[in-house]
């Protein structure tokens, strides 16, 4: 049980923190930033792991997934609502309503529901299949966990904000309207994946596509998800029109769960090529990250290195999956 369990608490902080270039691979040198690594991914998506095993969700979890990204971003960074935050790039005041960065909000959400939490549990699932319904914690290391993921909400909350000219951090303190509205909006996640953890979504209403095809419009997806809006912020488009790009993005990917990804026929194959293709968007972006300042601001000497060492584990998580061919009827309920 040890080897899914440390797996799963390395790769949701090294994909959604490392492989996307938020991070620079330096900093995780630091061993105050691992302690909070662990406490906001780490502590976070063992949780939702958790809940899923003892509630038995299936595909609920993913408003959890949800739930994870807006206490990372609306409670803890507060990047939803900081109009001074200098990683949002292009986005910085781009479609910024009512006090709200829609655009971001919107991206980061969609980015944090799959990279820090269902990407990891798949990857686990996929290759410990019978480990799918395990419970992982006790009672004990269930409490220090919420206590981490706690703590490290509050911490974030109260000294989280922009740096000034000196690098120093200046706290940032969103209306308390904002954070009760994110505290309400996790609850009300959590309560429907939890009342919708017997419905299932198993159905053969359409053909299912190719493995192939699984990979290529999981790349594209993300690919738009996490560029798009930036790119249509850098070509002055109207914020409408990327409102519109967004939401037509998520109905797309809300039909492809539910009649493609919950498909009564799907293979391993098919959830392996949609993982690669996944994390190949931000393979291809490291060496950008590296060379390219304006991209990246933050020092990101390493990045290239990341990307291979990435694109190495993927090939042979790819190889080890399709080895084990393990039940799909355990992970997809």
């Amino acid at each position: 049980m040890k080897k899914p369990v440390l797996l799963l608490l390395f790769l949701s902080p090294a994909i959604a923190e490392l492989l996307s270039g938020s991070t620079p691979p330096l900093l995780w040198l630091n061993p105050v930033f691992l302690v909070f690594l662990f406490c906001a991914y780490s502590c976070g998506v063992i949780l939702i792991r958790e809940a899923r095993v003892r509630w038995g969700l299936g595909w609920s979890t993913v408003f959890l997934g949800v739930a994870f990204g807006i206490l990372i971003e609306g409670v803890m960074m507060k990047t939803f609502f900081n109009p001074g935050g200098e990683k949002m790039g292009l986005l910085l005041g781009y479609n910024f309503w009512g006090g709200v960065h829609l655009s971001w909000t919107i991206k980061l959400i969609f980015f944090h529901a799959v990279f820090s939490i269902l990407l990891p549990l798949l990857a686990v699932d996929l290759l410990w299949p019978d480990f799918v319904r395990t419970p992982a914690l006790n009672r004990s290391t269930g409490w220090l966990a919420g206590g981490g993921v706690l703590l490290i909400a509050i911490v974030g909350m109260l000294f989280s904000g922009s740096r000034g000219p000196d690098g120093q951090m200046i706290p940032f303190h969103p209306q308390p309207h904002f954070l009760a509205i994110s505290v309400f909006a996790i609850l009300g996640l959590i309560w429907c994946a939890h009342h919708f953890r017997q419905h299932t979504l198993e159905n053969e209403k359409y053909a299912l596509w190719s493995p192939a095809r699984f990979g290529v419009i999981s790349f594209i997806v993300h690919f738009v998800n996490v560029l798009g809006p930036d790119i249509m912020a850098g070509m002055k488009q109207p914020a409408v029109l990327t409102l519109m790009e967004q939401f037509a993005l998520i109905g797309f990917v809300v039909w492809a769960v539910k009649y493609q990804l919950y498909h009564k026929n799907i293979t391993s194959r098919h959830l392996t090529s949609m993982a690669a293709g996944s994390i190949a968007v931000f393979v291809m972006l490291t060496p950008f990250h590296e060379l390219v300042p304006e991209i990246n601001p933050e020092p990101s000497s390493g990045m290239i290195a990341v990307g291979l060492m990435a694109m190495v584990f993927t090939v042979l998580w790819h190889r080890r999956v399709l080895g084990e061919a393990g039940s799909l009827q355990k992970i997809l309920l």
